[in-house]
């Protein structure tokens, strides 16, 4: 089980503004987007099994009531949404993949191995079930016209993780990080 503040990808400087494989015993996967402003799903055996699992979330985030998961191309029931709280504004904040902000302290950081992560503009869910195949993306998506950050890292050695979307989004791992790279 994945400890609640070790968040797979996040911005700003704040543990729950971030996407979480497993919040807690009671609460499956969830997506924080400032205080008390969230989506969370339904507990799924996936999140902690071990294996890896193709993964596709949609939220706009002013609305997270109408957040989508996918899991291996299975839409993930919601659990409970909160909007009583206030949303944050990261227009300034970059995004990071594998924590939950831009801190070093080793938990902050994901406990899991991550692979062709991507950003589109748009909902693109339509297209998870396309997606998916058996874990792995089954086609190159840098040719997708909404795609805003395409991350194979398939690099396989360094600390910098090129964005193969064509919009010069190159990934750097921080100063404290040694990636363990998977081949």
């Amino acid at each position: 089980q994945v400890s609640e503040n070790r968040g797979v990808f996040g911005y700003g400087a704040y543990t729950r503004e971030a996407f979480h494989l497993n919040k807690g015993a009671a609460v499956g996967p969830s997506f924080w987007l400032g205080s008390n402003f969230r989506t969370s799903w339904e507990n799924i055996s996936e999140q902690d099994d071990g294996k890896w699992h193709h993964w596709m979330l949609f939220s706009d985030v002013s609305d997270p009531t109408g957040a989508k998961l996918y899991v291996d191309g299975n839409l993930i029931a919601i659990n409970s949404s909160a909007t009583g709280g206030s949303l944050q504004n990261h227009m300034n904040d970059g995004l990071v993949i594998g924590a939950c902000d831009t801190g070093t302290s080793t938990n902050e950081h994901a406990d899991c191995s991550i692979t062709n992560f991507a950003v589109f503009s748009g909902d693109a869910t339509s297209r998870a079930v396309s997606h998916y195949n058996n874990g792995i993306p089954n086609k190159d998506l840098s040719k997708e016209d909404d795609l805003v950050g395409y991350w194979k890292m398939s690099e396989g050695k360094g600390t910098i993780v090129e964005d193969a979307s064509g919009n010069g989004n190159e990934g750097v791992f921080d100063s404290s990080d040694n990636p363990g790279w998977i081949t």
